[in-house]
């Protein structure tokens, strides 16, 4: 059976960029799900990366990190930021940007058609935009837990 990864990420203020990496079946069942810690970056990367510091963030160091930790192999890997295409280039399975509308986008007319053809089993069932909504929620779940976790631990040791 085919599975497909999706993978995005969040910006939360304050803390950084977190990533998710959901691998689903053809039928939208979870496989498997992982998420980075948030990755802040400092004032110093900032101004050495330029413009080229969310293509190295997002696709490179968390969506990279992800991806080389994930253990269910998958056909494609489907992504909502356009800063993650670049994991193109080191990556065996095709990497599909999805626009807001949920239609894939083919960086080459020449891989349009097997683009469509890797994600006809998917397409059937599975609204494209959708696993992304639930990575979010995931991540914004992980992000609360760990935050009220460190704010218990916080004034559990004031209180000591």
């Amino acid at each position: 059976m085919p599975a497909f990864g999706f993978l995005t990420a969040v910006e939360q203020p304050g803390s950084g960029f977190y990533g998710g990496y959901l691998v689903l079946a053809p039928n939208g069942r979870p496989l498997e799900f992982r998420c980075s810690t948030p990755v802040q970056p400092s004032r110093a990367q900032e101004i050495l990366y330029g413009a080229s510091l969310r293509p190295f963030l997002l696709g490179e160091l968390i969506g990279g990190t992800l991806l080389a930790d994930a253990t269910v192999p998958v056909v494609a890997i489907v992504t909502d930021l356009a800063d993650m295409a670049e994991l193109a280039a080191v990556r065996r399975e095709p990497v599909v940007v999805v626009d807001s509308g949920g239609q894939p986008v083919a960086t080459a007319p020449e891989i349009a058609d097997r683009l469509a053809a890797l994600l006809a089993p998917l397409a059937n069932g599975v609204d494209l935009l959708e696993p992304f909504d639930r990575i979010r929620a995931a991540l914004r779940e992980a992000h609360d837990v760990a935050h009220h976790s460190a704010e218990n631990h916080d004034e559990a040791r004031a209180a000591a």
